[in-house]
């Protein structure tokens, strides 16, 4: 039987075998699930950095806490109306909660009806223990002319949060995402970052089984490439089990020279990676950006970046500008007092 490449690029990963890292995160969000006061939930993080992955392993453990668990995936909705999306997210909830299907005509296109006659339904059933909904938000410009289209969601669905008696609902969106807007309405605001260096080499070496393994050298030059971004690792595991596996023969050592050759090829693969992030950034976080990476390698301080761009009354403005790079996962704070920042990723610099 052929060996299956166990690096999975671009998928989220839907069972606890081939789940790696987040313990840390994953304990944060059921001690917090714990406090009866906190039922809503923002987890946030740049794109392709394992959200959905996350929400699929936080429902395997809310199963085990003894909730009624329903993840429910909004991407492909945005085209419905309100009271459309209303409707379908309350009959995939009826159905887990044994309720009777709720018919399409009750659902009014300001969602009066799910906040104030069906979310308190579910409030007031135990048969099945509390409740704990899981959306994986898209993200939809709102309907020109002022009409309710599924953009409206999730507002509506944050002015309802503090009437919530034990039903725990978690949200996650794009760090890039307007809704990040709503933040303040949330009990708990979470972010889904990158690994740690240990997480990272524990995947790689825990995920290669016995076919390969990688060198300390190897791990090292796979941190500076990636430092610790999920999906660019899987890129990155996936190029070099390929390589090994189809060269045949006996078990072999990853060295740094494999995964210097392994970025030359995921390069190409990346420009969609690079292109979306880049388009989600405004006019003038392009300008700010392109100016960083004029200026060479980095780290750079961020007081001589304010001095040279903040003059003009343009200061808070920068501040503004990057801070949002900061939460794109674009830039991290460096230095002993965090005095500089840097690129977060080296291979960022490469579109």
């Amino acid at each position: 039987m052929e060996a299956v490449n166990p690096f999975i690029v671009g998928t989220p990963i839907v069972d606890e075998q081939n789940f790696y890292g987040r313990k840390a995160l994953l304990r944060h969000i059921l001690k917090e699930f714990s406090n009866p006061a906190k039922n809503s939930f923002l987890l946030y993080g740049p794109r392709l950095i394992g959200k959905t992955s996350l929400l699929k392993q936080l429902e395997f453990l809310l199963s085990d806490e003894g909730y009624t668990q329903i993840y429910i995936d909004l991407s492909g909705k945005s085209k419905l109306s309100l009271n459309e999306l209303l409707y379908e997210i309350s009959c995939v909830v009826a159905e887990a909660c044994a309720f009777e299907p709720p018919r399409l005509e009750n659902f009014d296109r300001h969602g009066r009806y799910f906040t104030e006659f069906f979310i308190p339904a579910i409030e007031k059933t135990d048969r099945f223990g509390p409740v704990a909904l899981l959306f994986d938000v898209f993200d939809v410009p709102a309907q020109a002319g002022g009409k309710q289209n599924a953009a409206e969601f999730l507002p509506i669905l944050a002015r309802h949060f503090k009437a919530l008696r034990q039903t725990k609902i978690v949200c996650s969106v794009g760090s890039h995402s307007r809704y990040m807007a709503l933040a303040q309405h949330f009990d708990c605001v979470l972010p889904v970052s990158r690994f740690s260096k240990a997480e990272l080499n524990a995947m790689m070496q825990t995920g290669s089984g016995q076919t390969v393994e990688w060198s300390e050298a190897a791990l090292e030059r796979l941190w500076s490439f990636t430092k610790g971004h999920p999906y660019l690792a899987q890129m990155f595991g996936n190029i070099v089990w390929s390589e090994f596996t189809h060269a045949g023969g006996a078990s072999r050592r990853v060295e740094k020279e494999d995964v210097e050759h392994a970025c030359t090829i995921a390069l190409p693969y990346l420009r969609q990676l690079f292109q979306t992030t880049w388009d989600d950034l405004s006019r003038d976080e392009q300008a700010l950006f392109t100016l960083l990476l004029k200026s060479g390698d980095g780290p750079f301080s961020v007081k001589k970046i304010l001095d040279k761009l903040g003059s003009n009354g343009r200061l808070q403005e920068i501040n503004s500008i990057l801070g949002r790079l900061r939460m794109l996962d674009l830039f991290e704070h460096v230095g002993k007092d965090e005095d500089k920042i840097d690129f977060s990723v080296s291979l960022f610099k490469e579109w």
